[in-house]
């Protein structure tokens, strides 16, 4: 008996590093089947061109503040700090929505229930056309009124509000672009979706267009950005269009289910809530920065650039985490579609290690170069003293967003979305706002202690959703008569096979 215990523990540990059966490989293949082999190498081959992707992506959005703070008017950069948790709202609500289609994509394509599958990418791609649609127009006539609210200072508002406006423009390529390419990941494709972000890198040869040689400065920015979505966008289009795997949409069959959108939906504006409360609590926050009053040593708009500054790099802490987490929401969602439980507890475990890993060196070489890296954004000595003092108070406290991100990445696999949203919405905005009121108004209105709201945020999340992913129980998930029901729900469906 303790020799086969010893063998079962020991096959475990082959498992999870890929070093059994090695001749199994049956050349390279486009998808990748996460619900076998070792779980280690199926995570990292899936997440590490989801990492370089990501890391192309930042680097555009780091150029358009460079190209703005070198080469463009002094107003221009804090006015694209102001409207970027806008920005943010609008991307998380479309990447919560792709979130939802993505899983129940991968847990039909993991149970290998193919008709399903192309009635919920079908479903998902007119969703995405639909609120394209609709935000692209009220982005387009509702924008003066946001900036009010937000107590947008009068000397960026013209600024922000002409990038906010024409970024809009372009929202209907950003919803297409998210949902198509968690359609193509669902399936375990992490290269097609790498090379629509490569192919992305236009952006940065239009920013240096418009606003180095044109000196069109946010306006060229924004438009650089909607051109550059909008070519993508249709990449994207293309490749399903081409496809010939259960992913491939027809025309024709366009529309939506209703019983899948349900499901999509059920998922989806959770994680789409999740990321939306992320983006309203940097709002929140970003009010109080606005109304740290100008001094001697350093004035606000001063303040709001480096503000901007600290923004765009602790992007870069987040990238090794999010390809993690959706590495993970796609390995857990394939596995729960094959009913391996242990397998997709398993998958999380080494997803949170990998990215504690990165976020660790990350944040040792960000501490040893911040002044060199923030004053690549300007040469303002005091937006530079601004930026590096916020990048070094808080990046270390970026090892809680591991947590946060993986755990809810898996429990989002399975379908669980509206606990991870009620504890952001108490620990990102409740916490934060409490920390926030106090401590301003009885303590200190300081650069520091603004910015320690969101290391505030983040450990009440953390140590919630660690509670709640050992509470939860994955092996309950799929049950064989909701199955049952659902399958003949789906089969009244008007769907021909393609």
């Amino acid at each position: 008996m303790p020799q086969i215990l010893r063998r079962s523990q020991m096959t475990k540990f082959l498992e999870i590093f890929d070093i059994t059966k090695p001749g199994r490989s049956k050349g390279r293949q486009r998808t990748i089947d996460m619900t076998e082999g070792g779980i280690f190498r199926r995570i990292f081959r899936f997440s590490m061109p989801l990492l370089f992707g990501y890391l192309l992506q930042q680097f555009y959005t780091v150029v358009d503040a460079w190209v703005v703070g070198k080469f463009a008017a002094d107003a221009d950069l804090p006015a694209i700090g102001i409207v970027a948790p806008v920005t943010s709202i609008l991307i998380g609500l479309f990447m919560g929505i792709s979130t939802g289609a993505g899983v129940v994509i991968s847990q039909y394509y993991g149970a290998r229930r193919r008709y399903q599958a192309k009635i919920a990418v079908h479903t998902a791609i007119t969703i995405a056309l639909v609120m394209g649609l609709f935000f692209m127009l009220l982005g387009i006539f509702g924008t003066p009124f946001l900036l009010r609210f937000m107590n947008v200072d009068e000397s960026i508002f013209d600024a922000a509000r002409t990038y906010l406006t024409v970024y809009s423009c372009g929202l209907v390529f950003l919803a297409l672009h998210n949902m198509g390419t968690a359609v193509i990941g669902s399936v375990g494709d992490n290269r097609r979706p790498l090379f629509f972000m490569i192919s992305a890198g236009l952006n940065i040869l239009l920013d240096l267009f418009f606003v180095i040689v044109l000196k069109m400065g946010v306006l060229g920015v924004a438009l650089a950005t909607v051109i550059a979505q909008g070519i993508t966008a249709t990449l994207v289009v293309i490749a399903l269009l081409r496809d010939t795997d259960c992913i491939k949409i027809i025309p024709s069959k366009l529309g939506i289910n209703f019983t899948m959108l349900g499901k999509i939906f059920r998922v989806g504006i959770p994680a789409a809530f999740q990321l939306i409360i992320v983006a309203v609590s940097e709002v929140l926050v970003q009010r109080y920065f606005n109304s740290i009053p100008s001094t001697d040593a350093m004035s606000s708009i001063e303040v709001m650039s480096g503000y901007t500054i600290y923004t765009r790099v602790e992007e870069f802490l987040l990238l090794p985490i999010q390809a993690f987490s959706v590495s993970i929401t796609n390995f857990v969602g394939q596995n729960i579609g094959k009913e391996q439980y242990k397998r997709a507890r398993r998958g999380t475990l080494a997803a949170l290690g990998s990215s504690i890993l990165f976020t660790v060196v990350i944040v040792v070489l960000l501490n040893l170069f911040t002044t060199e890296i923030v004053s690549l954004f300007t040469s303002d000595e005091n937006a530079i003293r601004c930026g590096v003092l916020l990048l070094r108070f808080i990046s270390p406290f970026y090892l809680f967003c591991c947590f946060i991100q993986v755990f809810m990445g898996s429990v989002s696999g399975i379908g669980r979305t509206f606990v991870p949203m009620i504890i952001l919405v108490t620990s990102f905005i409740g916490a934060r706002q409490f920390y926030l009121y106090s401590v301003t108004g009885y303590v200190s209105n300081s650069v520091v202690s603004v910015g320690l709201a969101y290391p505030v945020g983040w450990i009440c999340a953390g140590i919630a959703i660690i509670v709640y992913y050992v509470l939860c129980e994955y092996d309950t998930i799929l049950l064989e008569a909701e199955l049952a029901a659902e399958a003949e729900l789906l089969a009244k469906a008007e769907f021909e096979e393609a």
